[in-house]
């Protein structure tokens, strides 16, 4: 007479476990089969839904207002007030790029003695939508740049 075989396949990977016992089919999905861990939670963290809907909301908004801001920020400077845009990481960069690209000498008087300034050729009070640009920056001495104000517009890096 031929022997019995029984043949059972594993629900998770599908693997033959040939003449098994219940118990080693049982300890093989608990070995390489575990359940993951739940986290414990104290009762006292537990929202009702009316709760957990309602927190939901309050970040959605939270989001939403960070992300209106960073976007004020990022995308229009213009509409920043100038101490805002001038303490701005992109104006910071910039500002940095302009003085690196022309040197830490005035355009105007020649003078390598600083402090410096990074000047808007046409003012950032009028041309709002050139003050990242960076074919409209100068580098100026403060005393230069002072005397200038916003009502020259004149290019001194070519001169």
């Amino acid at each position: 007479m031929a022997k019995m075989v029984t043949v059972f396949r594993c629900r998770f990977c599908y693997v033959s476990l040939l003449n098994h016992t219940q118990e080693q089919i049982r300890s093989h999905i608990e070995i390489k089969h575990p359940k993951p861990q739940r986290k414990q939670v104290p009762h006292s963290v537990w929202l009702s839904k009316k709760q957990y809907k309602q927190k939901k909301i309050e970040e959605g908004l939270r989001l939403k207002k960070q992300k209106k801001a960073h976007e004020a920020l990022l995308i229009r400077p213009e509409g920043m007030s100038a101490s805002d845009f001038y303490h701005s990481n992109l104006w910071m960069r910039l500002r940095y790029r302009v003085l690196k690209s022309q040197g830490r000498v005035c355009a105007l008087c020649k003078t390598a003695e600083g402090p410096f300034h990074v000047d808007h050729i046409k003012p950032r009070s009028k041309y709002p939508e050139l003050q990242l640009v960076e074919g409209n920056l100068q580098v100026l001495c403060k005393s230069c740049n002072m005397g200038k104000s916003n009502i020259d517009q004149t290019d001194w890096r070519s001169t």
